[in-house]
């Protein structure tokens, strides 16, 4: 059965050893342990959560020789083969420790030096036994171990000047960055292991196998340097400026694309310093602010993807190529303009924050499809454009400042509009994303559209005569048999706006926090119930079949039973896109201090105790998990 348990500990530490010295480190030690469930396989065909709902209730757990009993109309097992079937287990260990000193050299001169580790050695054992399952006995059992050790070591050198003349304040900071992550894997498996072993632990199981795949070492490494500077002006606290620089060196791309400098710069006013602005009592300070930038991104490809790999056979020594690339990779560039305000009011009992960013981006790592003639799947290539326009909003309100009951509000919504301006390559569409199981694909990427499109058909009610689903063609006429031609987009899985609502009520030494979050306009193709709907076998269906159509003259929207098998039932079409919005009460946490005055004795200065609850109640018109 599928667990989870970690333990972790933490420890601070900040020393002021003397005038112009300080010392801060801080690490963390965790290790857990998970055993993984299957839980979403083709669309939870092999998995846990479909196979609890589609196992028809007359199905018992066991067979009489022990094993997990399946329905044997369709062959699917009950959950018990996903529970029991096989285990997946993980043991992490993960150490992040991090020093830091500064140095006061001068007066408004500071150099700081940082240097962490991220230590992680991560072991994934899994088993497959050779007796309980249908798949289990037909391979006669499965089992491989996988073991993951990472070290990745990041160096921060700074300098940073500070000085102040007048109503002027003007600060620098130069310095570099180094980063170096190394990884080393190693697998190893075998299969064909007689039942009478499957009890063993896993490393007497595996020694008993009776055919072990050559196991494999891999090794990855990457590295990233980069140097920055940053400028700060600002006269009276009225006028604000900034300009940053940073150039990045990796090792992910063709040593002559490797560097990438990108600048940034952003400006503020603040009005309500300004002398006009002194009369008008209620507001207690507003800025105005105006920022442009850019950055890189290195991520969504390996550490070599700009070479071309080949595979070597470990018994016949074949080489084989494995990848194809471009010698061209580079950076992927990000450009944003934004421009904001903020305002204090009321006595600072109200504040307000907006801003409306336009964000680009060019050059996105993708991987593009290759003809079937090339060799080869996909490749790596700089290609692909995207755009995100968006808004962004806060308001925070002190609503009961006196007395022993206090109560603040905050409230942030957000608004984004994405929009893929190219993929690239001459490719306009692309059809190759979320797989439902014998229906195709249901997301697409398509120019000029979001990310997050859903690619179906138009469903068209069922047909009274014969209780087949109809769907629309290109030419607005109705059919059970649609062409692939027909196909239209259905809607985006992208939300029009995101929003959450914290509430902290306080009452002497009770304190209550309200955390409210939701998601709204966006949708969901619900493939789960596309299967619990599709009544092409005899797996279990859900209660909405009850009103499926039977006969001629039935009027009703659940098409009849498939008698062939066939899916044209229930393709990927609007008939399962519903409506994703939803409102969730993401925490609730109630706790008390304990009073100082009970403290003092034990030495101890504070001590709160609290009950918290996570995800406790969804509204939402959604019909899937």
């Amino acid at each position: 059965p599928a667990n989870f348990n970690r333990l972790t500990g933490r420890v601070n530490l900040t020393t002021k050893a003397n005038d112009w010295l300080t010392l801060i480190t801080s690490t963390i030690v965790s290790r857990s342990h998970n055993n993984d469930v299957t839980d979403n396989a083709s669309v939870a065909r092999g998995g846990v959560v479909l196979s609890a709902l589609e196992t028809p209730p007359t199905v018992p757990k066991f067979n009489a020789d022990s094993t997990i009993c399946f329905n044997a109309l369709t062959g699917w097992e009950n959950p018990l083969g996903s529970i029991l079937g096989s285990y997946n287990k993980n043991v992490s260990d993960r150490l992040l420790s991090n020093v830091e000193a500064d140095v006061k050299l001068l007066k408004g001169l500071v150099v700081r030096s940082h240097f962490g580790i991220d230590y992680g050695n991560f072991t994934n054992t899994y088993f497959l036994d050779p007796f309980l399952t249908i798949y289990g006995r037909q391979t006669q059992g499965q089992q491989s171990q996988t073991k993951t050790n990472n070290l990745t070591w990041l160096s921060e050198q700074t300098i940073n000047y500070t000085d102040t003349w007048g109503k002027n304040h003007f600060s620098a900071l130069a310095g570099w960055t180094a980063q170096d992550s190394h990884t080393e894997q190693s697998v190893i498996s075998g299969s064909f292991l007689k039942p009478q072993y499957r009890l063993l632990p896993w490393n007497e199981s595996y020694l008993r196998d009776s055919i072990k795949a050559p196991g494999t070492t891999t090794i990855d490494d990457w590295a990233l340097i980069s140097y920055l500077g940053r400028i700060t002006y600002d006269f009276d606290g009225k006028y604000l400026f900034q300009a940053n620089v940073r150039s990045d060196r990796s090792s992910k791309f063709a040593p002559g694309d490797r560097v990438a400098t990108f600048p940034s710069f952003s400006a503020g006013w603040r009005i309500s310093r300004e002398s006009f602005m002194q009369s008008l009592s209620p507001i207690n300070d507003l800025k105005l602010r105006v920022g442009w930038g850019q950055n890189g991104n290195q991520e969504g490809i390996g550490s070599y993807s700009y070479l071309p790999l080949s595979n070597i056979d470990p018994i016949t020594g074949a080489v084989t190529a494995t990848t194809i690339a471009p010698q061209s990779l580079t950076w992927e560039t990000s450009t944003q303009t934004n421009v904001g305000i903020d305002a204090t009011l009321l006595n600072s009992r109200l504040s307000f924050s907006g801003d409306y960013y336009v964000k680009k981006t060019k050059n996105v790592l993708i991987n593009i499809p290759l003809p079937s003639q090339a060799g080869f799947s996909t490749a790596p290539v700089n290609a692909a454009s995207m755009q995100n326009i968006g808004e962004e909003f806060q308001v925070s309100s002190k609503n009961i400042v006196n007395g022993p009951l206090r109560w603040n509000t905050d409230l942030n919504i957000s608004f984004n509009q994405n929009k893929i301006l190219s993929i690239g390559e001459g490719i306009k569409f692309m059809n190759g994303f979320g797989g439902v199981y014998a229906r195709g694909n249901a997301i697409a990427l398509v120019e000029n559209y979001g990310l997050g499109e859903f690619y179906g058909y138009v469903a068209d009610g069922v047909d009274p005569a014969t209780g087949h689903q109809l769907y629309l063609t290109k030419n607005k006429t109705s059919t059970d048999n649609p062409d692939p031609s027909d196909r239209v987009l259905m809607g985006s899985a992208q939300p029009k706006f995101v929003y959450g609502l914290t509430n902290n009520l306080s009452y002497k030494n009770f304190n209550l926090t309200v955390f409210i979050q939701g998601s709204q306009g966006n949708k969901i193709f619900n493939a789960g119930r596309l299967e619990a709907e599709a009544m092409v076998n005899s797996a279990n269906q859900s209660a909405a079949v009850l009103a499926r159509w039977e006969k001629a003259g039935d009027k009703t929207d659940i098409p009849g039973v498939s008698l062939d098998g066939g899916t044209n039932n229930s393709l990927i079409s609007t008939r399962f896109l519903e409506n994703g919005s939803y409102v969730r009460f993401k925490t609730i946490t109630l706790s008390y201090s304990v009073k100082q005055k009970f403290l003092a004795d034990i030495g101890f200065s504070v001590v709160t105790i609290y009950v918290s609850g996570n995800n406790l109640i969804t509204i939402t018109t959604y019909k899937g998990f």
